[in-house]
C-alpha cells in the first residue's frame, strides 16, 4: 500500500510517489500533511514497514517530525497511539526505514509529517518529504517459499545448460 495524497510540489522533488514541501515560518504553527488508509486495510498482529526520504533545515524552536497512528474500525485512535519521530536536519534526501505491529483491533493507519514551529521570533522548520510506503513486512514463510522457488528455477537452469 502506497500513502498518497499531497500533490506534488516541484520546489524540491526527490522522486517518489509522494511528496510535500511544508515550509513553516509562523510562530507556534504545525504545518502537515497527512493521510489515512482505508478501513479494514491493515491486519492486527502483523508488522508494516514505513520508509521515506526527507530533508529538513530548521531555525530557532523548529522540529519536523513524522507521526503514526493506528486507528480501530470506528476511527478511534488506539491505546500506544500516535507515535512521533523527529526527522533530523540535513542539506540532502535521507533514507528513514521505521517497522511498526499493528495492535489488536487495528484497522486503518494514519500518518502525517509535521513541520512544527515553537513560540519563539524568527521560529522556522522547512521539511521536504517524498518517496513514501507504508507495506506489510512478508512474513518469514513468503519469503522462505519464494527462496525455494528460486533455487528450484536456478537448478533447473543449470540442468538444462548441462545437457
Amino acid at each position: 500500500m502506497y500513502v498518497t495524497g499531497a500533490v506534488r510540489d516541484t520546489t524540491n522533488p526527490r522522486s517518489g510517489s509522494f511528496a510535500a514541501n511544508l515550509n513553516n515560518v509562523s510562530q507556534a504553527a504545525n504545518a502537515n500533511v497527512q493521510q489515512q488508509s482505508a478501513t479494514g486495510s491493515v491486519t492486527p498482529g502483523t508488522v508494516y514497514t514505513l520508509s521515506y526520504f526527507a530533508q529538513a533545515a530548521y531555525g530557532p524552536s523548529g522540529i519536523g517530525q513524522v507521526q503514526i497512528a493506528f486507528l480501530n474500525s470506528g476511527g478511534g485512535i488506539l491505546p500506544g497511539s500516535p507515535q512521533f519521530s523527529n526527522i533530523p536536519s540535513s542539506a540532502a534526501y535521507v533514507g528513514y526505514t521505521q517497522n511498526f505491529t499493528a495492535p489488536a483491533n487495528a484497522s486503518a493507519i494514519f500518518l502525517g509529517f509535521n513541520s512544527v514551529t515553537g513560540a519563539v521570533v524568527n521560529a522556522s522548520s522547512h521539511v521536504y518529504v517524498d518517496d513514501v510506503s507504508f507495506a506489510p513486512v512478508p512474513e518469514p514463510t513468503s519469503l522462505a517459499l519464494l527462496a525455494l522457488a528460486g533455487a528450484g528455477m536456478l537448478r533447473r537452469r543449470n540442468a538444462q545448460f548441462r545437457a
